[in-house]
């Protein structure tokens, strides 16, 4: 495997006046990776810690 990565941090912010209930609700984010002009091979994604795979043909 190649040692291609892209590594991505995100953060949420929430408005002063309110509070986090500290209730685990799941929840799903789709983020457009910008692979134009990449040679094929495997790539690797990081985000905030988060492994994750891709394969380009």
């Amino acid at each position: 495997m190649d040692n291609i990565a892209r590594k991505k941090l995100i953060f949420t912010v929430r408005p002063a006046d309110t509070f986090c209930t500290e209730a685990i609700v799941p929840f799903q984010e789709v983020i457009s990776l910008d692979v134009y002009g990449l040679k094929a091979g495997i790539y690797i994604v990081d985000i905030n810690g988060k492994k994750g795979t891709f394969e380009l043909v």
